[in-house]
């Protein structure tokens, strides 16, 4: 588990804005945290690309929003790869992990990843702020071919 708040090994989620475009945006750049997502599961690459995206939109998405408990982002599908699950704390702890079947270790990473790895299914995005209150829950698709 990483810190992508206070981590030193590059972990961060930065808001910018170009007045200019009228454009604003947050930079993520996981290091630690994935680096010890992936380490600590033996990921096949392609396995371990899916959950780095993840868990940037994770993290990206638990910055933008005011919580004190547990941001959740989890795919399940009916590929290769069943499911994969981010969590990001209000601390800003950030952990995730990856279900797959061992077929997924002789792939190249493909370029449309959520057909051939997710296949069809869903994605699910929870904010858990204890046992005093009420979970929020919102379920998508996952249409196209990458996370994005």
């Amino acid at each position: 588990m990483g810190n992508f708040a206070t981590s030193a090994f590059g972990d961060l989620v930065q808001p910018f804005q170009i007045e200019t475009f009228g454009l604003r945006g947050r930079l993520v750049r996981l290091g630690g945290a994935l680096e010890a997502a992936v380490e600590n599961h033996d990921y096949p690459a392609p396995v371990a690309a899916l959950l780095g995206e993840i868990m940037a939109l994770a993290a990206v998405l638990a910055s933008g929003l005011k919580y004190d408990g547990v941001f959740t982002v989890q795919t399940q599908g009916d590929g290769p790869v069943a499911m994969t699950v981010a969590n990001v704390t209000s601390e800003g702890d950030l952990r995730g992990y990856a279900r797959f079947e061992e077929p997924v270790r002789a792939m190249e990473t493909p370029e449309a990843p959520v057909p051939r790895l997710l296949g069809a299914g869903h994605m699910a995005f929870t904010v858990d702020q204890g046992a005093d209150t009420e979970r929020y829950q919102g379920i998508t698709e996952l249409p196209g071919g990458t996370v994005s």
